[in-house]
């Protein structure tokens, strides 16, 4: 089950998204552009698209890629959806560039506990009210925190 929100031109509070950081035990992505992760092994098969996977890549630019695939990245992002050969959810698709930022960072984490499922439940049932029956069992939380664009481009964006 995934959730997205678009807002143009707007800020959301950073309270509001699910905690994330170090300090909840996230880990972070390397500062090197156009990066993607190894396989990151998930601990319960999730379903997408009809097919079920059980390990997931996190793309720099903004995209949670699924399968046991290796991926032949466009260079230069965002291109046209839908991408050929991708099986992805893109939070967020951009042109990001943390390599030499220090300001910013990607974190992602397996989320399990009760109180943090807790809490995500309640933001799909406010954001989705035809899905106040579901309870989140599991997540995987992925976080863009003050991502630059790329060459210096203006602004920063946080988003899950």
């Amino acid at each position: 089950f995934l959730v997205g929100r678009t807002i143009a031109q707007q800020s959301l509070n950073i309270n509001n998204f699910v905690p994330f950081g170090s300090a909840v035990g996230d880990k972070t992505l390397e500062r090197r552009i156009d990066f993607v992760t190894g396989p990151i092994p998930i601990k319960f098969r999730f379903p997408f698209f009809n097919q079920w996977h059980d390990e997931i890549k996190l793309w720099s630019h903004g995209l949670i890629l699924f399968g046991n695939i290796t991926y032949n990245l466009p260079h230069t992002p965002p291109g046209p959806f839908p991408l050929r050969n991708f099986i992805c959810a893109a939070p967020y698709w951009a042109d990001t560039d943390i390599a030499q930022d220090l300001q910013s960072d990607i974190f992602y984490r397996e989320v399990d506990d009760v109180e943090t499922l807790s809490q995500i439940t309640s933001m799909v049932r406010n954001g989705f009210p035809q899905f106040t029956t579901y309870r989140m069992l599991w997540a995987f939380v992925a976080t863009w925190y003050r991502v630059p664009g790329h060459q210096s481009s203006p602004g920063r964006n946080t988003f899950q």
